[in-house]
C-alpha cells in the first residue's frame, strides 16, 4: 500500500536520507524544514524533513514527534545545504546539523549501568569497573571515554556482551529554550498607595510595560511593593518572551556617512544597480588597506534594507565582529545582530530566531553566520575574502565560506561582494577572466598614504630585534605614537636542543618539537596540548648543555622589556586571550592609548584601524616561506601586506620595518612596494605551469591510524583503486606532520581540470569513504592546508 511519507535527513554519516510514515495527528503539520524525532536503528534522533513523496509503507517507521512548530530552514536554504552536501561530500543531515545553533535540538546520550562485577579481567578493565561501581548510577559512555581513552569502548562492549554492563540510550532535552521574563503593566490608580508604590505607578505610566527587574533596579524597590500593587489591582504581571541580545547595552551613536571618492562612488553605484535589478552577481572590490571598503559595504547594506532585503556580513575572525558591529549598529540600529560561537548558547539561539522571524535584517559574524535563516536575502559581503579562516578544515562539512557565500547568493538571486587588499589568486583570476566584476581602489582615502617599507637583512644581524627596529620603536615612543610588532609564533622559544648531541625534546604523540613557554615554565605541543617540564639533562646523552632555540612572542616581549624598559607592552596571542572577550579588552586598551606597543600573532594583522599607529615591525617575515605548500608565497605576501596596512591609517605617516633572511624573495619584495598586481602576474605563471588552482581542482585524502603500517596500507589501497580514473594523483606519502595526537597520517592529492569530476570519481570508486563514515579517512575538497 502506498502512502505519503516524509523524507528525513538524519545527522549520521550516511549518503542517503530516509523515509518515515506521517502519523495522522501530524498530517498537515509538517513542511520542509520541520524538525522531527525519529527512530533510527534503535536510536532516537532528531532529523529534518526535506520533502514528501508517495511510497510503499511496509516496514516504514512512523515519525515519533514534531520537535519545533516553525520550520528551521526554508526550501531555498535546503537547496543551499544540498549543494554543500554534494560538493564537499558531506552527509546532508550533518550539514543541516552544523547550520543550526548549538543546543537547539535534543541529543541522544548513551549510558552504561553496572549490573554485576566480573570475576576476571585485566587491570584496565578492573579500573573501569571500579569507576562504575563508585559512581553507583548510570554513567555516560562519553565521560568514561574522556577519562580512560578510546580503548575503554572495547572494554564496555565486552562487559555488555557478558551481561555485566547494561547499555541504555537517553534523550537529553535541548540545552536552550525560549526565555520568558515577568513584566508588569499599569491598570489603574488605587485609592491608597505608599510613596514607593506611587513611584512604581508613575514609572509604568511614563514608560509603559516593563520587566519587573528593570522597575526594581530603576527605583530601588523590592518585590513586596510589586506584589501589593498587584493585589490592589493597580498593576498586572505577566510572562513575556524575551530575547537574549548580545548587543543589549550598546549605545547608539549617530555616525554620519563619510564622503566618497570617485572610485568608491563608481563601485557603489554598480552594487546599487545590481541590488535594484535583483539578479545574482559577484563583485570583487580590490582596495588597498585604508581605501574605504567598509563605507562601501555600509552603504550597500543601507540600499538593501531600503529595498526590503536582508544582508549577511562575513568577517574572517570572531574578534573582528566588534568593531564592525559598532559601525553597523550606529548606522542601522536594532535590525543588526551578531552570530558566532563565542556567544552564549541562549544569545546564539535568540539571534538565530530573530533572523528567522524577520526581526533582524543585518547579520555579522564569521563563517557560521552564512547559515542564518534569513528570508529575502539581498546582499552577502565577504570581507578579507582571502583569509584561510573562511575554510573549515577540521570538521564536517569541510567547506569554504567564501565559495559557499557565492553559491547561497546565487540561489537567492542576491549580490555577493568580496573585498580584500590582497585577494586570493582564485578570486582575482576569476575577476580578470570576467567571471566576477572587478573594481579597484588604488589609494587610501583622505590624506593618508600607504606606509613606506624598509627591509632589514637579518643575515647580517644575530639578534631578535634589529638595531633599526629598536631605534624606530624608541622614536615612536618619544613622539607619543604607537607601534605594532608582529611575529607568527607564540611561546618563548621554538624548541629545546642538546648542544652535545643535537637531540631535541619532541611531543610523544605528534611529529613536532615542543615549544617552551616561559610564563608557565612548560614545554608544550601546539597540536595536541601535551605539556611537560623541561628536563635538567638530555634524555639521550645525559649532557647538561641545553639551549633554547628560536623565539616566539614571549621571547620578543622579554627583549622589549630589557632594551626599552619604559615601553608599555601588551602581548596578544592565544595564551593571553584564552578567556572569553579578553582580546576585545586588550584591543580597547590599545585604541585608548593605554599601551605603547602591541605585540602579537596573526590577530594583530587583521582589520583593526588604530589611527595613532605609525610603525609596524615584522620580526620574522620568512616563517611561512619555509612551509612546503604551493600557497606559501601567496600567504607570505598577503600577511606582510596586511600587517603593513595597519600603519599610517590616521593623519600621521606610517612606516614598516620587515626583518627577513630572504630579502630578495619576490613575495617579500612585492610586499615592500604594496604591488599586488605584480605579485599576481608572477605567481599565476607558476600556478599554471604546475596545474595548481585556479587552473585545476584539488582534493586531499588523509588516512590516519594508530599504526603507521595500517595508515600506509590503506593509503596504497585507495591509491590503487583511484588509478583507474582519469584524475591525477600525487602520493600517497606521509604528511609533513606525519603524526598528530598519536595518529600516523598519510596523504594523497587528487587533481582535475573539470569541475565536480573528483567528487564523481570518489562516489563511484570509493563509495564507502564518500560519506565520512570511516574515521580513518577524511576527504577535503579544495583544501587550504596540505600539512
Amino acid at each position: 500500500m502506498e502512502k505519503r511519507v516524509a523524507e528525513v535527513a538524519v545527522p549520521v554519516p550516511a549518503a542517503k536520507c530516509y523515509c518515515y510514515e506521517i502519523p495522522s495527528e501530524l498530517e498537515g503539520e509538517l513542511e520542509v524544514g520541520s524538525a522531527v524525532l525519529v527512530n533510527f536503528h534503535g536510536r532516537r534522533l532528531v532529523g529534518w524533513v526535506i520533502g514528501f513523496r508517495h511510497a510503499e509503507i511496509r516496514g516504514v517507521k512512523p515519525i515519533s514527534k514534531l520537535i519545533e512548530s516553525k520550520p528551521m530552514f526554508t526550501p531555498g536554504m535546503l537547496k543551499f545545504f544540498q549543494w554543500i552536501s554534494e560538493y564537499y561530500l558531506s552527509p546532508l543531515g550533518l550539514v543541516i546539523n552544523h547550520a543550526l545553533p548549538v543546543g537547539v535540538v535534543p541529543k541522544e546520550r548513551e549510558n552504561c549501568v553496572l549490573v554485576s562485577e566480573p570475576e576476571t579481567g585485566n587491570e584496565f578493565s578492573r579500573r573501569i569497573v571500579a569507576y562504575l561501581n563508585n559512581r553507583g548510577r548510570e554513567t555516560s559512555v562519553r565521560s568514561i571515554e574522556k577519562k580512560f581513552g578510546k580503548d575503554s569502548l572495547k572494554v564496555l562492549r565486552r562487559l555488555s556482551a557478558s551481561g555485566h554492563v547494561r547499555m541504555e540510550r537517553e534523550l537529553i532535552p535541548p540545552k536552550v529554550r525560549v526565555k520568558f521574563g515577568r513584566w508588569v503593566s499599569f491598570l489603574c490608580e488605587p485609592e491608597e498607595a505608599t510613596a514607593k508604590q506611587r513611584s512604581v505607578l508613575r514609572f509604568l505610566k511614563e514608560r509603559g510595560d516593563a520587566p519587573i527587574a528593570d522597575v526594581q533596579g530603576a527605583l530601588g524597590v523590592d518585590s513586596s511593593v510589586i506584589r501589593r500593587l498587584e493585589k490592589k489591582g493597580a498593576i498586572r504581571s505577566y510572562l513575556k518572551e524575551e530575547f537574549r541580545d548580545s548587543l543589549d547595552g550598546l549605545f547608539l551613536q549617530e555616525e554620519p556617512p563619510r564622503s566618497l571618492t570617485s572610485e568608491q562612488t563608481r563601485t557603489l553605484d554598480h552594487i546599487v544597480d545590481g541590488l535594484k535589478g535583483g539578479t545574482f552577481e559577484v563583485v570583487l572590490v580590490h582596495g588597498v588597506t585604508g581605501s574605504g571598503k567598509t563605507e562601501i559595504y555600509l552603504r550597500a547594506i543601507e540600499k538593501a534594507l531600503e529595498l526590503g532585503r536582508g544582508a549577511i556580513f562575513l568577517v574572517p575572525e570572531i574578534f573582528l565582529t566588534t568593531q564592525f558591529t559598532s559601525s553597523l549598529f550606529n548606522r542601522f540600529g536594532p535590525v543588526v545582530t551578531e552570530y558566532h560561537s563565542a556567544l552564549g548558547a541562549g544569545e546564539q539561539y535568540d539571534a538565530w530566531r530573530r533572523v528567522r522571524d524577520g526581526e533582524a535584517k543585518v547579520v555579522i559574524g564569521p563563517r557560521s553566520a552564512l547559515f542564518v535563516p534569513m528570508a529575502n536575502l539581498g546582499l552577502v559581503i565577504v570581507d578579507e575574502e582571502h583569509e584561510r579562516t573562511f575554510k573549515q578544515s577540521d570538521l564536517t562539512p569541510r567547506y569554504n565560506a567564501r565559495d559557499a557565500a557565492i553559491v547561497r547568493a546565487r540561489h537567492e538571486n542576491a549580490l555577493c561582494v568580496l573585498g580584500s587588499a590582497t585577494p586570493s589568486l582564485e578570486s582575482y583570476h576569476n575577476a580578470r577572466k570576467g567571471k566576477y566584476t572587478l573594481f579597484d581602489l588604488p589609494e587610501r582615502i583622505g590624506s593618508s598614504k600607504l606606509p613606506s617599507v624598509t627591509l632589514v637583512d637579518m643575515r647580517k644581524e644575530r639578534r631578535v630585534l634589529s638595531e633599526l627596529l629598536k631605534a624606530k620603536i624608541q622614536e615612536r615612543f618619544e613622539k607619543n605614537e604607537q607601534t605594532i610588532l608582529f611575529i607568527n609564533r607564540r611561546g618563548y622559544s621554538n624548541y629545546l636542543q642538546c648542544v652535545d648531541c643535537g637531540a631535541t625534546i619532541r611531543c610523544p604523540d605528534c611529529s613536532v618539537t615542543l615549544t617552551y613557554h616561559r610564563v608557565s615554565r612548560v614545554l608544550k605541543c601546539h597540536y595536541c596540548g601535551f605539556e611537560r617540564r623541561p628536563p635538567e639533562a638530555c634524555e639521550g646523552c645525559h649532557g647538561t648543555h641545553l639551549r633554547y632555540m628560536g623565539f616566539g612572542t614571549q621571547r620578543v616581549e622579554e627583549e622589549l622589556h630589557r632594551n626599552l624598559p619604559d615601553l608599555r607592552v601588551l602581548r596578544v596571542d592565544l595564551d593571553t586571550t584564552a578567556l572569553k572577550g579578553s582580546h576585545l579588552v586588550y584591543f580597547r586598551k590599545f585604541k585608548q592609548r593605554e599601551v605603547d606597543l602591541l605585540l602579537g600573532t596573526q590577530m594583530v594583522a587583521k582589520g583593526f584601524d588604530f589611527p595613532f599607529v605609525t610603525l609596524v615591525g615584522v620580526i620574522s617575515a620568512d616563517t611561512g616561506l619555509n612551509i612546503p605548500d604551493f600557497r606559501s608565497s601567496e600567504r607570505t605576501f598577503q600577511l606582510l601586506t596586511q600587517v603593513a596596512g595597519r600603519a599610517g591609517r590616521g593623519a600621521r605617516e606610517g612606516e614598516v620595518v620587515i626583518q627577513t633572511f630572504c630579502p630578495s624573495h619576490y613575495a617579500v619584495e612585492f610586499s615592500r612596494t604594496h604591488a599586488y598586481t605584480d605579485f599576481f602576474s608572477h605567481e599565476i605563471v607558476e600556478r599554471e605551469a604546475l596545474d595548481y588552482p585556479p587552473f585545476a581542482r584539488l582534493a586531499s585524502i588523509t588516512l590516519r591510524s594508530k599504526h603507521a603500517e595500517e595508515a600506509e596500507r590503506l593509503a596504497l589501497e585507495i591509491s590503487r583503486r583511484l588509478k583507474s580514473s582519469n584524475i591525477s594523483i600525487l602520493g600517497p606519502a606521509p604528511c609533513v606532520l606525519s603524526r598528530i595526537r598519536g595518529y600516523h597520517r598519510y596523504r594523497m592529492i587528487l587533481k582535475s581540470k573539470k569541475d565536480m569530476l573528483i567528487q564523481r570519481v570518489i562516489r563511484e570508486i570509493l563509495p564507502e569513504y564518500a560519506n565520512g563514515s570511516d574515521g580513518r579517512v577524511s576527504i577535503d575538497i579544495d583544501p587550504i592546508d596540505l600539512l
